[in-house]
């Protein structure tokens, strides 16, 4: 964020110009599509005041692409609540200036590779991968958990609790293109 008056930075990105001269890089270029309060996220579908927000743009691979978003095991919902399929979100990682074919996908989203409830058995992390040439995809197997401090971990709710369930580890998923598009 920049104080305009003061003509100075109010927080500075925590890599400061290693990630390029473009002060709208970490938007891709975007700023009024992309947000990302600490430009360490490559798309986020996010809301930026949620917590979940604040903690999905620590969670910093500077040699993969990622995505934070809430999630189910067929689809991504966009800040709106609209649903985003895995048609659109493969048109945004693959027109990102980051991204490159063979580059891995990390979707930080709910059960985005969760098989249990994935249409015709296949979570949205694999329909993802089916149309990114080369490209490895992660998702987690169960619900994703976000702190102030960034990626807390994968874990189970806590019976009739919005909190994580330690005793129920989950784990990242690893999925690669299947067939041919």
């Amino acid at each position: 964020m920049v104080a305009l008056r003061a003509l100075k930075w109010l927080t500075r990105d925590p890599i400061a110009e290693a990630g390029g001269i473009n002060i709208y890089g970490y938007v891709g270029g975007n700023p009024a599509n992309w947000i990302d309060p600490l430009g360490l996220v490559d798309i986020s579908y996010l809301k930026v005041f949620t917590v979940q927000g604040k903690g999905a743009a620590k969670t910093n691979k500077p040699d993969a692409f990622t995505v934070a978003a809430h999630g189910t095991p067929n689809s991504l919902a966009k800040k709106s609540g609209a649903r985003l399929s895995p048609e659109a979100l493969v048109k945004d990682i693959m027109s990102h200036p980051k991204y490159s074919p063979g580059m891995p996908v990390y979707i930080y989203a709910c059960n985005a590779g969760n098989t249990e409830g994935a249409s015709g058995g296949e979570p949205f992390a694999q329909k993802v991968a089916d149309l990114l040439p080369n490209s490895s995809v992660y998702a987690p197997d169960s619900f994703g958990w976000f702190s102030e401090n960034g990626f807390a971990g994968i874990y189970d709710k806590s019976n009739g609790t919005n909190e994580p369930d330690y005793s129920k580890p989950g784990s990242w998923v690893k999925y690669e293109r299947q067939s041919e598009q």
